[in-house]
C-alpha cells in the first residue's frame, strides 16, 4: 500500500534543517496517500457505485480531476492501482 516514507523526497536523517524538510515532504505524502487519494475514490464510488476498473481509469477519473499530484517514487518503483481493493499501491523492484 501506498503509505507515508514511500515517495523518494524525505529520508534526509535528522539534524538541524534536515529534520524540517523530512517533516515537510512526509507531510505531504501524507496529505497525497491518506487524505486525497482516499477522499477522492470514496467520492467516485458513491457516485458511481464502484470503484474504478483500471489503472488508466484512476488516473483520469481520481487524480486528474482532483489535481492530485503523487509524490515522486525512487528509481525503479512504481504506482499500481489495485481495483479489487480500490487502493494505490507501489510496487518495488526485487
Amino acid at each position: 500500500k501506498a503509505e507515508v516514507g514511500a515517495g523518494k523526497k524525505g529520508d534526509y536523517g535528522p539534524g538541524f534543517i534536515t529534520t524540517p524538510l523530512s517533516t515537510f515532504w512526509r507531510t505531504q505524502e501524507m496529505a497525497a496517500y491518506r487524505i486525497q487519494v482516499p477522499q477522492a475514490l470514496n467520492l467516485y464510488k458513491a457516485t458511481h457505485g464502484q470503484f474504478p476498473k483500471t489503472q488508466e481509469e484512476f488516473v483520469r477519473e481520481i487524480l486528474e480531476p482532483n489535481r492530485i499530484k503523487l509524490p515522486e517514487l525512487p528509481e525503479g518503483h512504481e504506482y499500481v492501482y489495485d481495483s479489487e481493493k480500490g487502493e494505490l499501491q507501489v510496487a518495488r523492484p526485487k
